[in-house]
This record gives C-alpha cells, sequence and structure tokens, in this order.
C-alpha cells in the first residue's frame, strides 16, 4: 500500500520539476537580457511620496530596480522561473479549495503558460509581471482574511484590499484582482456577493480626485508617464486577455465532473506537451535576432555580431542589415564587404529613414554617435527619450552628449537618474580631454568639439540622407565615415552618375586601390555610357576584375530568372556589385 502511495507521488513532484525545468528553458531560450537592453526603464523614484505618486508606481519601481541586475541569460532565466513558480504558488492558494478536485493540477499549470508565453515578445516590460505577481498575492492574501473571518465584513476587507492592489500594482493588478476574486466567489458558490466587485471598479475613479493629475482614462488603462509601455493597451494580447482566460479555465473545469484522476506519467506528458506547444508558437526568432543584434551593436561586438548573422543566414530585417553595415565600416570592411551580406533595402540600410521616430531613434543617434555628430546623436537620444522614457542606454548617451557639449548641469540631472539603482549604471563617458567620437582623435577643447558641430543640425531631418553626406564630406573632405557612407549610398541606389564623381574623395581619405565592388560599378558605368570618360583619380581596374565582369555578363547573356535556380548558377559571383544589381537591388 505504502509503495503504491509513493510511486504516483514521487512520479507527481517529477512532473513539476520537468515543467519548472521547461519553463527555465524557455526563458534560457528568450535570454530575459535582450528585453532587459531593449526596453527596461531606470529605476529613478527619489522619495517616498514620488513612490506613490501614480498608481502601480511602487512595483513598476521594484520590477525596475530588480531587472537591472540582470546581465546574462542564465540569471534572467533564474529569476523568471522563480516569479511563474510563486505565481503557480498564488493560484494554488486562491483557489486551495479546489485543491480535491483532480484537475486541480492543470488549473495551477495552465494559468502559467499564459505568463510565460508574453515574455517571448520583446516589447513586453517585465513590470507587467511584477504587477500581475503582486495582485495574485494580493488577492490570495485577501482571501485568508476572507476565510478567517467566515465571510465577515467582507465588503471591508475588498476595499482595502483593492485599495493596496491598486496603490502596488497599479491598473493591471486591479483587474486582475477583481477576475481572481469574481472566479473563487464563483467556484465558492458565493455568487451574490459579487456585488461587492462594484468598489473595485469604482476606486479609480474615485482616486482621480485625489490625485487631480491623473484623468480617469490614465486611472484605469495607464500611460501615465511618457514611456508608451506604461499602457496597458500596449501590453500583447495573451496578457490584456489573461483573466478572460483564467475564468473560462475555472469555468470549464467546475463544469468537468469526472472524479478519475489522470496517471502521473500522462499528467507529466500533458503538462510538457502543452508548455511546447505554446512556447513553439509564442517564440519570434526574427524578433529576438534584431534585439540582439542591437544589444551586441551597442556593446561594439562587431565579429559576434557579424557572426550571429552569418549563422542566422539569409535576413530580411531593414534594422539588421542597417547594423551589419555599421559592423563592417567599424572593421574597415564597408566597401569591400558590402555586397558579402543581402542589401535588401539598399540605401535605406544605411540610415533608417522613413520610419517612426520612435523605432529608429536610438539607431540614428549610435550612428550619428559614430560620425562624430554629437547634436545630432542627442538630438535623437532626447527623441527615445520622449517616446521611451529613461532607459540606461539612452541617459547614457545624454549623458556622453551632454559632456562633450559642456553642459555640466544636464550631465548631473541625467546621472542622478542612474546613481539611484542600487546596480550600477554610470558608464565612464569620455571628458572634452578624453573623448574620441567616432572619427575625431581627440577632442582637446571645446572650441574644437564646437567646430566639428558647426554642421550637425544637418542630420536631425530625416528623408535626405544623401544631402546630409554631402554637406559633411562638403565640409570635411577627411571625414572617412562620411565619404564611404556616400560612396556605399550610391552603390545601393545604382546611382552610378554620381558615384564616379567620389572617387577622388576615396583618394582623400587613403584608399590606395579602389574596393572592387567599386571598380564593377565603374565597369557597369562605362558600358551603359561608351562614350563617357571617367576620371579614375589615378586608381586602376585591375585585371581580375574586369574578367570576372566578363565572365558574369557572358553567363547572364544565356538567360536567367530572379528565383533561386538562377541565384545559384550565379553563386561565384556572390559578393560582387553585378550580383546586387541583379538579384537584390530594390526597384
Amino acid at each position: 500500500m505504502g509503495l503504491r502511495f509513493k510511486i504516483p507521488l514521487g512520479a507527481q513532484w517529477v512532473g513539476w520539476i520537468v515543467f519548472i525545468g521547461a519553463i527555465f528553458t524557455w526563458f534560457l531560450w528568450v535570454d530575459v537580457s535582450l528585453w532587459v537592453h531593449h526596453n527596461q526603464p531606470v529605476y529613478y523614484h527619489r522619495s517616498f511620496v514620488d513612490l506613490f505618486s501614480f498608481p502601480g508606481h511602487p512595483v513598476r519601481s521594484l520590477a525596475a530596480m530588480v531587472m537591472q541586475g540582470i546581465s546574462g541569460c542564465w540569471d534572467g532565466a533564474v529569476l523568471m522561473s522563480l516569479l511563474m513558480v510563486a505565481w503557480g504558488g498564488a493560484i494554488f492558494f486562491i483557489f486551495r479549495e479546489l485543491r480535491v478536485k483532480p484537475w486541480f493540477s492543470y488549473l495551477v499549470v495552465v494559468s502559467v503558460v499564459p505568463i510565460v508565453s508574453a515574455h517571448g515578445k520583446y516589447h513586453y516590460a517585465a513590470e507587467l509581471t511584477f504587477q500581475y505577481l503582486f495582485a495574485a498575492w494580493f488577492t490570495a492574501l485577501c482571501l485568508f482574511f476572507v476565510r478567517r473571518w467566515h465571510g465577515r465584513c467582507f465588503g471591508l476587507i475588498i476595499l482595502v484590499f483593492s485599495l493596496l492592489v491598486y496603490s502596488f500594482a497599479g491598473h493591471p493588478g486591479l483587474f486582475l484582482f477583481v477576475v481572481l476574486l469574481s472566479v473563487w466567489l464563483v467556484a465558492s458558490h458565493h455568487i451574490q456577493r459579487l456585488v461587492w466587485m462594484v468598489l473595485p471598479l469604482l476606486l479609480p475613479y474615485m482616486i482621480t480626485h485625489l490625485l487631480p493629475h491623473l484623468t480617469i482614462y490614465e486611472a484605469y488603462w495607464g500611460n501615465y508617464m511618457v514611456c508608451v509601455i506604461d499602457s496597458f493597451v500596449d501590453v500583447p494580447w495573451s496578457i490584456k486577455l489573461y483573466p478572460l482566460f483564467l475564468l473560462v479555465l475555472v469555468a470549464v473545469l467546475l463544469g468537468f465532473n469526472t472524479q478519475e484522476r489522470l496517471k502521473p506519467i500522462v499528467e507529466l506528458l500533458v503538462f510538457v506537451m502543452l508548455f511546447v506547444l505554446v512556447g513553439w508558437f509564442s517564440r519570434s526568432p526574427k524578433q529576438k535576432l534584431s534585439v540582439r543584434i542591437d544589444k551586441l551593436a551597442y556593446e561594439k561586438r562587431w565579429d559576434e555580431l557579424l557572426k550571429v548573422v552569418d549563422q542566422f543566414g539569409d535576413v530580411r530585417s531593414r534594422d539588421v542589415q542597417f547594423q551589419v553595415n555599421r559592423a563592417l565600416y567599424h572593421k574597415g570592411l564597408l566597401l569591400e564587404g558590402l555586397f558579402y551580406y543581402p542589401q535588401y533595402y539598399g540605401a535605406g540600410g544605411l540610415f533608417l529613414e522613413n520610419e517612426t521616430k520612435g523605432d529608429i531613434a536610438m539607431s540614428a543617434s549610435d550612428l550619428y554617435f559614430d560620425m562624430s555628430f554629437v547634436s545630432a546623436a542627442r538630438h535623437w537620444a532626447n527623441e527615445a527619450f520622449t517616446d521611451y522614457g529613461p532607459r540606461p542606454r539612452i541617459v547614457r548617451r545624454l549623458i556622453e552628449c551632454y559632456k562633450l557639449e559642456g553642459e555640466p548641469a544636464l550631465v548631473k540631472k541625467y546621472e542622478s537618474l542612474l546613481r539611484l539603482s542600487p546596480f550600477s549604471l554610470l558608464d565612464d563617458s569620455p571628458t572634452y580631454e578624453q573623448a574620441q567620437v567616432g572619427e575625431r582623435s581627440v577632442l582637446s577643447s571645446r572650441n574644437e568639439v564646437l567646430r566639428f558641430h558647426q554642421f550637425e543640425n544637418q542630420f536631425v531631418a530625416t528623408n535626405h540622407p544623401l544631402t546630409n553626406l554631402y554637406y559633411v564630406v562638403n565640409s570635411e573632405p577627411d571625414h572617412r565615415m562620411g565619404v564611404e557612407y556616400l560612396v556605399a549610398c550610391h552603390l545601393l541606389s545604382g546611382n552610378l552618375e554620381e558615384l564616379v564623381k567620389q572617387l577622388g574623395r576615396l583618394k582623400a581619405v587613403g584608399y590606395s586601390r579602389l574596393p572592387e565592388a567599386v571598380q564593377e560599378a565603374v565597369l557597369v558605368y562605362r558600358q551603359m555610357n561608351p562614350g563617357g570618360a571617367v576620371d579614375l583619380c589615378g586608381f586602376v581596374v585591375e585585371k581580375k576584375v574586369v574578367e570576372r565582369f566578363k565572365a558574369f555578363n557572358a553567363l547572364a547573356a544565356g538567360g536567367f530568372r530572379k528565383d533561386v535556380a538562377s541565384m545559384k548558377r550565379f553563386n561565384g559571383y556572390k559578393g560582387g556589385y553585378l550580383f546586387y544589381l541583379t538579384f537584390y537591388k530594390p526597384k
């Protein structure tokens, strides 16, 4: 008898351990450090009054503080797995009267899945997980007092805990609190007490009279700061619909009257298969790649960035193409290696123009900082700050820019935000005597810094990258990055008439030979303009390039289509300009 009892119990524990292991593996794949990099705000409250200035601010501040301590995928996976275990524990204590039901373990397990799956979206903010978790445990504590006092003072208990939940966990927490209590009341056959749920639903409206700076819309739906992720409207649908999902789940299980329990090994398989299916359909490999590439670019790990792109294969992402081109420049391979990577977006992969400002702001800031245009980098960092709030990456860039522009008051203001965190968020930003911003060697004085800024506001306007680049190279002919990006722009756009006029600029920035892609472009221009003279400015078109050009044309004369089969025939010419013009150049 004892043996028969121990085997199922052991199998059940093994099942739970395996399920937690599956959650850990999922978060390990997601790599929590990526969405910390992508959208985690700075922990910045200054006082107790500031902490309670907005509903939900205490838990949001706690989430920001905790998540800032994550530096890699392992510690992030451990933390999030523990949070999911705590979530399952809260559901267990809320519905503990139902634990005699054979399907109770399914309720606990399935209730965790939508929360876990939401983390596969890299625009999801961890603060929502914390808010939901606090709301769940406040609900469990509320029901502890309800049970202890046998339902007496039920309305008073609901009002007190509604206020606590709303103050600490905000509108998402209050929404979940109402749903969990309502489901519990239905499951416990106390349907007549549902009328008390009017109290928490009216609470946000009453709070607007105590906090005049809060509108009714903000009280119920959030977005009471500049950061877009503060709005409940912007969270994944798996989270928006979670309370409804939980309500339906409990209703279905309550209608499931069987008293027979599945064998523990079958339960284990059901749990794991459920999680694998949900995890598979909620994963976002392309979004993960984009965020990972952005993180590697921010950390200036150019070799690893290119290695990751090579491993992933054919990537159709403008953001990734933009960062690949930055990596090629920083490795000194922009013009030589440009066409070894598919340039699906043409010149649009050099500058992220025609995009939403919030989407391109920090990428634009990074590029202009590379080019030594500090005021333009600062402008776009401020755009990012307006759209996304005080994230560590944005604040660090503002500190760097204001140091270089000689604004000590603003430097101190933004450094104070990072110093409020218990974790070290301040980098050693450059001073005037130490700075090496992009192209420039040492910016030794304020006058020298300002000289480099004389034309930077040209970069504030979007949609005119060529105009901006011409302004740069005409103002400073030895600006290597400006010249290389200008030549790359003409190559990618197919504007060969302008390209051949820029060959002298390559000589001015130290080129001793023309990159092969430029040599091929010169040959294409000559073929299209037989009578046109090209001043090579002392460069030569190498014999091997001419032979390669003739061989490509001979192969193309046999006819081809822009399909995979034709591309395979021309595989030997990958990395060349003719291959790009034939198969990749946008119309």
